[in-house]
């Protein structure tokens, strides 16, 4: 137990495919660990521009989906439910027994921040979260012609989770690319 189990564990997300993107076949999708390092470069842009505790912030986007080790990936739509929450979070909580109780209680808490979004650095890293996907979503549709059915399965979807203005202006300028 300890340190060197927790990474050991970390390590699963590498490993993790998103599986949002694998029920729609897109081939090689990208890894739970791709996904969280863009969302954190992400988070680091735009928590200077917004003005954000970026501190928090980057702990909030880097641990985001460290509960999926144990969880396993959820695709978007599925982590609305009850049932999937209590999967995430007890896939948190046994993830973060590895490090010592104050390490293990600051990540959890920040954690539960995220996933309820009691601060404003927390709806705006869901926010990113979001619109980490819709990179995505757009750039399988370049590289891999999935079709209407994908793209009306996922722009909606991030289009309707975004609130903030420079989230959803970049995301506007993101779409063109698809005509």
């Amino acid at each position: 137990m300890g340190l060197i189990e927790f990474f050991h564990k970390v390590k699963k997300l590498r490993e993790l495919k998103r599986k949002g993107w694998k029920d729609f076949g897109v081939e090689n999708p990208e890894s739970v660990a791709d996904h969280s390092f863009r969302v954190a470069l992400m988070t680091l842009i735009f928590s200077e521009k917004m003005k954000l505790n970026t501190e928090k912030a980057l702990k909030m986007a880097l641990i985001h989906d460290l509960c999926e080790v144990y969880s396993g990936d959820l695709a978007a739509e599925e982590k609305i439910s009850r049932e999937k929450y209590e999967s995430e979070e007890k896939g948190m909580k046994k993830i973060v027994s590895e490090l010592n109780e104050r390490e293990g209680e600051e990540l959890m808490d920040l954690w539960k921040e995220f996933m309820e979004g009691k601060s404003r650095e927390a709806r705006i890293v869901r926010e990113i979260d979001r619109l980490e996907m819709g990179f995505s979503a757009v750039e399988y549709e370049k590289e891999q012609k999935k079709g209407k059915e994908f793209v009306n399965t996922f722009i909606p979807f991030v289009e309707k989770s975004l609130k903030e203005k420079e989230l959803t202006e970049l995301f506007n300028e993101l779409k063109k690319e698809l005509k």
